[in-house]
Formats: C-alpha cells, sequence, structure tokens
C-alpha cells in the first residue's frame, strides 16, 4: 500500500473514532465527488424506542499530511484549487468542512497498539470555508487554520448542535412567514375589491380629497375587521402612491398603493382620518 493510502486510512479511522465517541456515525459515499465523509447525527426516538438519524449533517473534506508546524497561532495546508473552490460554496444543503489530521514524521509513531491503549498521536484541525472569495488560475490556495479550532468529541458536538439550532430558526421563520401569508390573504383579498371599487368611484364626480378620506376610512375598517394589526398613518410619497404603514406584533409593514388618479400630498395618522364613511 502506498504512504498516501496509508495516511488516508488511519486518518479516516480517527474521524470516525471522533464520531463514535459522541454518538454520530460517519457515511461514505460509493463515489468520489470531492467529499470524503458526512457526519451523521442519532437520537433516541422515544417513541419507537429506537435510534435513527436526525437527518442533520455535516459533510467533511479529510486531508492528512505530516507538514502541519503550528505559527504565529495558525496551521497552514496548502488546498489543491478544484478541493477549495468546492468547499467555498454556499448554496449547499449540507454544511462543508475542511479537515486537516496532522500526524508526526515517522511512520512507527503514526499508530501504536500495547496492552493498556491503542494510540493515534497528534491531532486533527477544522475549519469552514463557506463564502471564502474565488481565486485565480492556481493549483494550490494555502489555507490558514486557527490553532483553537481542533477538532475533539465535544467540538464535533457544538458544530452540530450549531446547525440543528440555526436550521430549527431558519423552519420556525418560514413557518411563521406561511402562517402570516395565511393571515394575510383575507386582507389583501378586500383590499383588491376595494380598489376595484374605488376605480369605479374615482370615474365619478368625486374630488381627490373626498377619494383620500374614502380611502382612510375604508383602510382602516379593512384592518380593524381583519385583525391583522394596527393601521398607524397614510402618506402619499408621489402624486398618486399611498403608502401605508401598519403594525402587526412586532413587526412594522409598508403596504404602497399605486393609484391610477392623483391624490393630494397628505400626510395623517389613521386616527385623524374622517370616523364618518365618506
Amino acid at each position: 500500500m502506498t504512504e498516501a493510502h496509508t495516511k488516508e486510512l488511519i486518518s479516516k479511522a480517527y474521524v470516525n473514532a471522533l464520531a463514535a465517541r459522541v454518538g454520530m456515525t460517519v457515511a461514505n459515499s460509493s463515489l468520489d465527488y470531492g467529499f470524503d465523509g458526512t457526519f451523521k447525527d442519532i437520537e433516541y426516538d422515544t417513541t419507537t424506542k429506537e435510534y435513527g438519524e436526525t437527518g442533520f449533517g455535516i459533510d467533511f473534506q479529510l486531508k492528512a499530511t505530516i507538514n502541519a508546524s503550528p505559527k504565529n497561532g495558525v496551521i497552514k495546508y496548502s488546498l489543491e484549487v478544484k478541493n477549495y473552490h468546492k468547499l467555498i460554496k454556499t448554496k449547499v444543503g449540507t454544511p462543508r468542512i475542511l479537515i486537516v489530521y496532522s500526524m508526526p514524521r515517522e511512520k512507527d509513531m503514526w499508530l501504536t497498539v500495547n496492552n493498556e491503549e491503542t494510540l493515534l498521536r497528534r491531532c486533527a484541525w477544522w475549519c469552514s470555508l463557506q463564502g471564502y472569495p474565488e481565486v485565480g488560475n492556481k493549483e494550490r490556495v494555502v489555507i490558514d487554520i486557527p490553532l483553537n479550532q481542533q477538532l475533539t468529541p465535544e467540538v464535533l458536538v457544538q458544530l452540530m448542535q450549531r446547525l440543528e439550532s440555526r436550521l430549527f430558526r431558519s423552519l420556525q421563520l418560514l413557518i411563521g412567514l406561511r402562517n402570516r401569508l395565511q393571515r394575510l390573504f383575507p386582507l389583501f383579498l378586500q383590499i383588491f375589491y376595494f380598489f376595484r371599487r374605488l376605480s369605479n368611484r374615482s370615474h365619478g364626480n368625486h374630488s381627490h380629497q373626498t377619494n383620500y378620506q374614502y380611502t382612510l376610512y375604508h383602510f382602516k375598517n379593512i384592518f380593524n375587521k381583519s385583525r391583522i394589526g394596527t393601521f398607524l398613518y397614510c402618506e402619499d410619497t408621489e402624486k398618486s402612491t399611498l403608502k401605508v404603514l401598519f403594525h402587526s406584533g412586532e413587526i412594522f409593514s409598508i403596504l404602497r398603493v399605486k393609484f391610477l388618479f392623483p391624490i393630494p400630498l397628505v400626510r395623517t395618522s389613521i386616527s385623524e382620518g374622517n370616523q364618518n364613511s365618506p
């Protein structure tokens, strides 16, 4: 076996040991598309009384080297550009990290076994390159990995928890957006029919000021009945564009409406609008 293959297998044994120590698995693809494996989170399901994958994972590219020498608080590693470009991508479904496993120069020190211990010497560091800039016509890129980013069982757990927390917050935001849109749909439907009536009204003999007061009154009623939020004020930012500010929970929203006819330059609180239907 070549020395490179030996280092590769020993480094894989190292990350597998880390994952096993904290109850994770390492999934390896049968085809090589640039990543050496994926850390998979495992949890106990109290309903089925079985262990299973949570669906969260971290892809990693694993490199073993005997040339890593700490200097000025970092480990420097020369990475091939093709691997660098795969690691810097941001539009990915699973986070990606680079793992650099440092090994002793002496082959006899790579792995030792006795009655007391099985010893893999040195350690590994990790870094995320997602969002890093692209490079020009280079064959290799030197990566600086901070020494405090040593890959340990505890750090692996933290990385997975950080991922789960971020995805959970994103999921909560999507659920909240869906619920908000479901609540806003009846409001937008009422506004649509209101502007159809207003468009017909604008072709009559009503003045611009009367149309403006008519708009304020009915917008207020629509918002109050929908219970979406508090209608704060309207203002005309252009001659025929009405800007409506309303408050819902902790969110301020702005609705801009384009009229087919000019309306007066008036800024008014909804509480100042005409309380009687025009």
